[in-house]
């Protein structure tokens, strides 16, 4: 069974609202993205010459920032719905709309409940929350999959004539086959002692490393862009995540530096927070899109910590417990360790991944260029990590196929290793254990020869001599292997 995600049909304005609401006006540059090139198709009220009604179909190109009853049209000096009134004898129910932009070239605005969004559409395919609604909506529960394909089975062998004539044995009842509960680690959390994890889930009394170890941290909190409700989220902010931090051994100063930022002032912002010192930026995102944009400035241009978060985040329950998690981890602490996952204290192990991410198809707007991710262990106890991210060619020379060896392994190593020695007062890790993600069984001898080498070599550069023993493993999430339970409970 195949599921794809389709764009509602039907009226547009209708089908933003019921994503937006009353904030469809403070979030079209959101909607613009989440309409980019979408196909809509106005009622019918063009008249052609012997006075028939006929409709017309347009691309979205956009979403206009002011609403039809203020977006003028220059050469005319009168605004969209005033222009709907005089030449269609259309009295625009919702004038305080955006309007949308229909023409690539000009600027052509047409009212948004008078546009319809044509079926079988596919949206945006590089958003997270389209994949994972899929998910939840596709996704059959074991049992039931199985009695579907128990039933298929019994009636292929009861009507199917080529099983016989072709003398198939079909084995009716799934196979059987041992399976091991593993038993749950426990956790240090320094002076608040061990505790033994149950379930998947466990509380956290106290860091082992809080961040900054005592010392204050100074902080900023962004609202991006301007929304009526930030005064409220950003208060909560200031009095509550400090509050929750301190019971984590971390302090957050109690005054952060408190701002908005419009469009088109992220970078002059950030610039600001990376002059005054501020150990991380927390940005309350009343609009998604600028997600992408906080992540390049901060992560790629300047190298200022930042955590985003959804406004409506803020609105749940145990949000900054469970936000602090992420932020110590980010701020150079380590919230706790496995006393278990080293069990020879003398041997140094160094944990590594990797994986190539490539482009999508539909991305042809966009600069192709596959993305080498590799992650390194830098401390003993396995719970500090460093990364390095490198872009590469998406094709091999001289054909079409996706290029998985990651070029520059042996400098990804290298760099990671030495940041391993300076966590370790120079102690050379005695055993490599590398996960290698996204290589097809095709590619496995070309990939491990290559990348072997490279961290061979890498370990050759940092410390001439040194050979630690590396285990190389190629994991495989995909496959077409369904298990169930023998007992539901």
């Amino acid at each position: 069974m195949t599921c794809k995600a389709y764009f509602v049909s039907g009226n547009l304005a209708d089908v933003m609202y019921s994503k937006y609401g009353d904030d469809m006006v403070r979030c079209s540059t959101q909607m613009a993205y989440d309409l980019r090139k979408i196909r809509v198709e106005t009622d019918k009220f063009y008249k052609s010459d012997d006075g028939r009604a006929y409709s017309r179909r347009f691309t979205v190109h956009g979403i206009s920032s002011l609403p039809a009853d203020r977006l003028m049209i220059e050469e005319l000096n009168q605004s969209v719905a005033e222009y709907f009134k005089q030449h269609h004898h259309i009295t625009l129910k919702y004038p305080e709309l955006p309007c949308v932009k229909v023409d690539q070239k000009r600027e052509v605005y047409m009212p948004m409940e008078l546009l319809n969004i044509l079926p079988y559409q596919a949206p945006n395919a590089s958003k997270a929350d389209i994949a994972s609604e899929v998910i939840r909506c596709a996704a059959i529960r074991p049992q039931e999959r199985f009695r579907e394909l128990e039933n298929f089975a019994n009636n292929m062998l009861k009507s199917h004539p080529l099983i016989k004539q072709f003398g198939l044995a079909i084995q009716p009842r799934p196979v059987e086959v041992n399976a091991r509960v593993i038993q749950p680690p426990t956790a240090g959390f320094g002076r608040s002692g061990v505790q033994q994890l149950t379930a998947g889930s466990w509380s956290t009394p106290g860091f082992l490393h809080p961040a900054g170890e005592g010392v204050e941290i100074m902080w900023a909190v962004l609202s991006i862009p301007p929304n009526q409700r930030s005064h409220g989220h950003v208060q909560k902010v200031i009095s509550e995540l400090p509050r929750a931090a301190s019971r984590f051994g971390v302090r957050f100063s109690p005054r952060p530096i408190v701002a908005q930022c419009p469009r088109g002032e992220l970078n002059r912002r950030f610039e600001e927070f990376s002059r005054q010192g501020c150990g991380f930026l927390l940005l309350i995102l009343y609009d998604e899109h600028f997600y992408s944009s906080i992540k390049r400035l901060s992560d790629l241009q300047m190298g200022i910590r930042t955590q985003c978060v959804r406004a409506r985040t803020l609105d749940k329950p145990n949000v900054f417990p469970n936000l602090l998690l992420k932020l110590n981890g980010k701020l150079g602490g380590v919230n706790w360790r496995i006393p278990d996952l080293i069990k020879d204290s003398q041997e140094l192990v160094m944990v590594f991944g990797a994986d190539v991410t490539h482009p999508a198809p539909t991305q042809t707007h966009q600069i192709r260029k596959s993305v080498a991710a590799v992650i390194g262990s830098v401390s003993p106890d396995l719970m500090r990590y460093g990364v390095v991210i490198r872009q590469q060619a998406t094709t091999e020379k001289g054909n079409k196929a996706a290029r998985e060896i990651i070029d520059d392994m042996r400098l990804s190593v290298k760099e990671l290793l030495q940041l391993y020695l300076r966590n370790t007062n120079g102690r050379f890790p005695t055993r490599m254990i590398f996960y290698r993600d996204g290589v097809s069984e095709g590619q496995f001898e070309n990939v491990l020869v290559e990348e072997l080498c490279a961290i061979q070599r890498a370990c050759a550069d940092v410390r001439p001599g040194e050979e630690p023993a590396i285990t190389y493993i190629v994991v495989q999430k995909r496959h077409h292997i369904r298990f169930r339970p023998s007992d539901p409970r």
